[in-house]
C-alpha cells in the first residue's frame, strides 16, 4: 500500500506527493484517507503506534485486564 497527499480528483500524478514510508518501517501507523488502486489518497498520518511487538504486548495486557 502506498500513501499520497493528492486527492483522488486532482489531475496530477499521485507520486508527485507520495508519502515515503521508510521512516516508519517496522512500526504500526494509523492513516486516514481514501483507498483506490493500491494507493491511499488524501492520506494523513494520524499516529505512530510503535513497533509490532510492543503493539501486541499492549493488546495482551489489555486482554488480561478484561
Amino acid at each position: 500500500m502506498r500513501l499520497t497527499g493528492i486527492s483522488v480528483i486532482e489531475a496530477v500524478s499521485p507520486e508527485s506527493r507520495e508519502i515515503r514510508l521508510e521512516p516508519y518501517e517496522g512500526q504500526i501507523i494509523s492513516v486516514r484517507g481514501f483507498e483506490n488502486a493500491n494507493m491511499i489518497y488524501s492520506a494523513n498520518l494520524i499516529k505512530v503506534l510503535g513497533t509490532e511487538s510492543n503493539f501486541f504486548k499492549l493488546i495482551n495486557i489489555c486482554d488480561k485486564q478484561n
